[in-house]
């Protein structure tokens, strides 16, 4: 639970931080256009858009919100493709307005308005507002932008939460252990081992095993009912699979 909170508000400030760098880089390309900018302009044009960009944020959020509620019942590599299509779009359609927006303030004077949308019906007129170049900059501009913001998304947003990553973790050393067993034999197979089959470290095995048979026991629970209750042709009156380890060592 705790995971998923912070992965929410961590998207959350990522979009406060992208709304508040764009009005950052508007200022910079504009500087000239502007007839300069004092030191507090600095300061004082993304304070006062905050309350915008606290709202707008919180808009995008509830999208990665739902996400999280559906990743309870659902596997965290699916919902994380999800969530990165919608970043893809999200990012898209802004770094869309943002580079629109700086590309056409010096020509018209003023941001980006419902206008965009006359000018749509006739993409002549919008090709016509701008010189070719200029277009192949704003092109390089929004590729380059989109990787920039992409990159910092996935760096800040792609961790599985810590009880997925424990899970997984569990599984491969069950896995690992299981399959050196079955290959090598019991006690042909040691901790170290497995640890190197899956790619952990010895301490880390000790965290979630006592030793190799709790291992060993972990891995025909986990298997039993594909590969070891199949294999029971008789009917023991001993055996009880909600009491798998009492019933192996009675049997």
């Amino acid at each position: 639970m705790k995971d998923r909170v912070r992965l929410f508000l961590t998207y959350y400030l990522f979009w406060i931080i992208f709304f508040v760098a764009q009005k950052m880089l508007f200022m910079i390309w504009q500087y000239r256009f502007l007839g300069g900018i004092s030191w507090t302009d600095w300061f004082l044009v993304p304070w006062h858009g905050l309350p915008l960009d606290f709202s707008t944020a919180a808009y995008l959020t509830i999208v990665y919100g739902l996400l999280l509620c559906v990743s309870v019942w659902s596997k965290w590599a699916i919902i994380e493709r999800i969530a990165d299509a919608v970043i893809c779009v999200f990012l898209f359609v802004a770094l869309l307005i943002v580079v629109g927006d700086n590309g056409a303030f010096p020509s018209w004077g003023y941001h980006l308005d419902k206008d965009v949308f006359d000018y749509l019906r006739s993409p002549n007129e919008v090709f016509a507002c701008a010189p070719w170049w200029l277009w192949f900059i704003g092109l390089v501009l929004f590729i380059s932008l989109f990787a920039v913001w992409f990159w910092l998304y996935a760096r800040l947003m792609h961790r599985k939460p810590k009880q997925q990553r424990a899970i997984e973790k569990w599984d491969k050393i069950v896995d690992a252990g299981f399959e050196l067993i079955c290959d090598n034999g019991y006690h042909n197979t040691n901790t170290a081992e497995i640890a190197k089959r899956a790619g952990v470290s010895t301490g880390i095995v000790y965290q979630y095993f006592k030793d190799k048979y709790d291992i060993f026991m972990a891995g025909l629970e986990k298997y039993g009912d594909k590969v070891f209750f199949p294999m029971l042709k008789f009917n023991n009156k001993y055996f009880d699979k909600s009491d798998f380890k009492g019933s192996i060592r009675i049997m």
